[in-house]
């Protein structure tokens, strides 16, 4: 952390917006590393669960993952981890991330006559995100002012959201 007044602040003002519109994203991204900054995983596990539930994203599975590799709860992470790319398949970081697991990370179709979606590694994956819609692009009061991708913690590109001091 840089200035821990400014990052109380901010943790306030990332409190305010989800209280207007709890599926803020960049608003939920940015607590959740807070949390994380601070040692509390467990706060920013459960707001990025809650969202994962609701509207589940690429980032906030990856994000999922980084904190489950974090309490080494490795299964869980790799869960995760294949659930965003369920959700992104392209997806570099979190595939740099099941190959540090040790885990593979080819993906492949579906080819059995009883199987609804992509299987990645010879495993269907949870049906339940097959076919989910890209919900960053939602729409929500603050999103039409300001999209994810115009953030500075873009998970798709350099790095990781999670290694981003506040």
């Amino acid at each position: 952390m840089k200035d821990p007044m400014t990052v109380s602040k901010a943790k306030i003002l990332l409190e305010r917006a989800l209280n207007v519109d709890e599926y803020y994203l960049p608003a939920i991204y940015m607590i959740a590393q807070i949390y994380e900054q601070e040692g509390n995983l467990s706060p920013a596990v459960a707001v990025l669960h809650k969202q994962a539930l609701d509207q589940p994203t690429c980032r906030i599975y990856q994000m999922l993952g980084d904190l489950s590799v974090k309490q080494n709860q490795l299964e869980k992470a790799f869960d995760f981890y294949y659930s965003a790319l369920n959700l992104d398949p392209n997806n570099k970081r979190v595939m740099e991330s099941l190959e540090s697991l040790g885990k593979p990370c080819n993906t492949s179709t579906a080819t059995s006559a009883d199987s609804t979606g992509p299987v990645l590694n010879g495993s269907l994956l949870d049906a339940t995100f097959s076919g989910v819609n890209n919900a960053e692009n939602e729409s929500t009061p603050f999103n039409n002012a300001v999209h994810e991708e115009d953030t500075f913690m873009d998970s798709d590109h350099e790095g990781s959201g999670s290694d981003i001091s506040i």
